[in-house]
């Protein structure tokens, strides 16, 4: 077997070796035929890092045109000739079985791509870390083990993006014609904003896509990731691009006999109120909490009916994007 790690990169030397030698602790390294680093900017130090790791086969490429972050993705993908193709961000890194595990799900003739869950961490020694938590919810009982790798199809791929970013592309391994043909379809014409969201539904009309529960991935959380995204100035184009992408997913599934609306109907009319009120909190925790105009804030009393009220009230203004239409059938 056969792989090319791509590694998309700004100006990350400072952490670029953790990266590189959490490849080189692979169980699979004698699978990488190659690891392309695609430096984005004019910022030369990376160079002299990729130099420490000789042992790697690693191809160093400086963009002589400076790329957009999307079209450097897009671009360094198109750079694979192996069979498969895993993604690595400049400042994450991956635990030993990560490759391991994705090859024995690609083994799956059903299975096109794979991703692993992960976490976030401020640093290499764990600090500040938090689960990725949210896949979990959604997918409930069809986690049977933490160690057992699950699948899933286009119907269940595109009404969980519809609402958030399931996955993260520092944990995808897939099979490099389907990526390549999804990159093509979703990555190349999306935006900044929406840019790893776009490209997982396109990998699932291919193949299914296996997802391993097991944590085999960090990704480095940085000060205000996760609140620029709504206290900035661009906080309404941002809901606005989101949105748009949302009604994308709604028109793909549609023409590929899948109900997302109907799907996310269902979903709410299984759950009990607590498991719904979990998910409703974990997405407002995860996007959308700040956004005033879509979300109603009250200060909440220790009177168990005054918490009920508000928690009722925030499932039902949840999202413009269809769950209110949800909520009210």
């Amino acid at each position: 077997m056969s792989i090319t790690v791509v590694i998309p990169s700004y100006k990350h030397a400072d952490v670029l070796a953790n990266t590189l030698n959490s490849i080189s602790r692979q169980t699979a390294l004698s699978a990488i035929d190659k690891i392309i680093i695609s430096e984005n900017s004019d910022d030369v130090s990376a160079k002299a890092v990729c130099d420490l790791f000789n042992d790697l086969p690693i191809e160093y490429i400086q963009n002589t045109t400076i790329k957009g972050m999307v079209a450097n993705w897009a671009w360094v993908i198109d750079q694979s000739k192996s069979l498969y193709t895993a993604m690595l961000h400049d400042d994450d890194w991956w635990y030993p079985t990560h490759l391991e595990n994705a090859l024995k799900a690609l083994e799956n003739p059903a299975v096109g791509s794979y991703f692993s869950n992960f976490i976030f961490s401020k640093d290499e020694k764990l600090n500040q870390t938090r689960f990725h938590f949210l896949l979990m919810n959604f997918l409930g009982d069809k986690i049977k083990s933490p160690l057992q790798t699950i699948e899933l199809n286009f119907e269940e791929v595109a009404t969980l993006s519809y609402l958030y970013t399931p996955f993260h592309m520092s944990c995808l391994v897939a099979k490099t014609s389907i990526l390549q043909n999804a990159n093509d379809e979703g990555l190349r014409k999306s935006d900044g904003w929406n840019a790893d969201r776009s490209l997982y539904p396109h990998l699932a009309l291919k193949d299914n896509i296996a997802f391993s529960p097991q944590f085999l991935c960090a990704v480095r959380s940085h000060t205000n990731q996760y609140s620029y995204r709504l206290a900035t100035e661009n906080q309404q184009r941002n809901f606005d691009l989101f949105q748009s992408m949302s009604e994308y997913f709604i028109e793909l599934a549609s023409t590929n006999g899948v109900d997302i609306l109907s799907n996310w109907k269902r979903i709410k009319d299984r759950s009990t109120f607590e498991e719904w009120t979990v998910i409703v909190n974990t997405y407002n925790a995860h996007f959308g909490k700040l956004h005033n105009s879509l979300f109603q804030h009250k200060k909440v009393s220790s009177n168990t009916k005054s918490v009920i009220s508000v928690a009722k009230q925030a499932i039902k203004t949840l999202t413009p994007y269809g769950l209110v239409k949800l909520r009210n059938k």
